[in-house]
């Protein structure tokens, strides 16, 4: 095996560790023998939060309650019972590090005093940073991830 056939992101930017596509981009493999198919592709982007909510919900166990975490019981996606997307925005924080993505667009902040500004359909790669090009659309964004955010559980370790 090969760095390029086992562990690489390109064309992605980033790595592990990094709020870039290359760096929370990763497969998800998912079996359950007679609830799921097998052989099914499913192309959504999800959260690897959502591994909690599917999880209570084949266990049949109620929400939690108290601080919330955004996930959603993937079975229904899986399955086809549903079809339109998991997620409305996809966040994620490690640290100082943030991401939030809504659609195609998607903030990125890497260190604790700089955002940027993506759009994943034209520039997947993350190469080109429109935040002085779509001020708008970036504070939009940020509006989002400031409200996501503040209401999400802390994170155990920072």
């Amino acid at each position: 095996p090969t760095r390029e056939l086992t562990s690489s992101n390109l064309p992605l930017r980033g790595e592990k560790g990094q709020m870039y596509e290359g760096g929370i981009r990763v497969p998800f493999l998912f079996q359950w023998p007679g609830k799921v198919p097998a052989g099914k592709t499913f192309d959504r982007p999800v959260l690897s939060t959502d591994i909690f909510a599917t999880i209570h919900a084949a266990a049949g166990a109620p929400k939690p309650k108290g601080k919330y975490v955004e996930s959603h019981d993937l079975v229904p996606y899986l399955t086809g019972k549903y079809k339109e997307d998991p997620h409305e925005w996809l966040y994620w924080r490690q640290s100082n590090k943030a991401a939030f993505r809504v659609g195609d667009m998607k903030i990125v902040r890497q260190t604790p005093q700089k955002w940027e500004l993506y759009d994943l359909a034209k520039d997947p790669s993350e190469t080109r940073d429109l935040i002085k090009e779509r001020p708008e659309e970036f504070q939009l964004l940020l509006q989002g991830w400031e409200k996501i955010n503040g209401n999400m559980v802390e994170p155990l370790f920072k």
